[in-house]
């Protein structure tokens, strides 16, 4: 149900654009896959494969989309507040703060970092899905889905495009090695201008480090510095304001609280 609001709301929001007829064809399309899949749940595998996992490339879907959508209720950029609250805590900015540490090697131990994040959700999720029980996957797929509709209102309310943007003339983070080339890379091809604060990346973490350390607490142990590195490391790399981590961490937390309260009594 979540995700066929979604696809309505931005379906509305399309018919402000010029290819809002496209849109609209997709969004249809999807629904009725959505829609097909839940019909067919208990009557195949297949479809409780795909209806379980979905999610997962909506995660997708929905982050790149929403971002050809961040000015489309609130006409302009709002980073200036999260810059003249940082500045006001701190001083100085954050990121301008770290660069001062930037070096080819820390440039490629962060990215071996904020690299896991496309790793996270698949290892903690592919362990709880493969037990009898799914409900910790269904709580930890929840929770997630839950976090990043809190994040998609706030970036329709609130569009930020993020220090990699408003400081470009300042980022001069140096190149790494492997790690660093390849979070390059997806950032270039697959990175979007928008949807900065609060941080999907460092909430989603956040969501599948709490679950693994919840059921499987080896994972966590491991999982754990890889969380810290993804939050300093969207930092470091310019991608987020240091009120983009911490807003990211809320928004988990809340998502995480109402999927407990959705569960509570099953």
């Amino acid at each position: 149900m979540l995700y066929l609001g979604y696809l309505a709301l931005i379906g509305l929001l399309s018919l402000l654009s010029e290819n809002s007829l496209r849109v609209l064809e997709i969004h249809i399309g999807i629904a009725c896959f959505i829609l097909l899949v839940a019909a067919l749940d208990k009557k195949s595998s297949f479809a409780r494969f795909l209806h379980d996992c979905y999610p997962v490339l909506m995660f997708i879907f929905c982050f790149e989309e929403i971002a050809r959508y961040s000015l489309s209720i609130v006409p302009h950029w709002q980073d200036s507040w999260l810059i003249h609250l940082e500045r006001t805590w701190f001083g100085r900015s954050p990121n301008l703060w770290m660069s001062s540490f930037a070096s080819p090697f820390w440039s490629e131990v962060m990215d071996i970092g904020y690299f896991s994040y496309y790793a996270m959700f698949m290892i903690a999720g592919g362990k709880l899905y493969t037990w009898e029980n799914k409900q910790a996957f269904y709580e930890l797929t929840l929770s997630t889905v839950f976090t990043y509709f809190l994040a998609y209102l706030i970036y329709l309310l609130f569009p930020t495009e993020g220090p990699h943007h408003t400081m470009a003339a300042l980022d001069k983070v140096p190149h790494g090695a492997m790690f660093n080339s390849m979070v390059r890379l997806i950032q270039h091809h697959a990175g979007v201008h928008g949807n900065a604060f609060p941080s999907g990346h460092v909430a989603s973490a956040f969501v599948s480090t709490f679950f693994a350390w919840r059921y499987l607490p080896r994972l966590g142990l491991v999982l754990t510095p890889f969380f810290i590195l993804i939050c300093i490391s969207s930092i470091y790399d310019n991608y987020h304001y240091l009120s983009d981590v911490i807003g990211g961490m809320v928004i988990a937390v809340l998502g995480i609280m109402v999927t407990w309260s959705l569960f509570e009594g099953y």
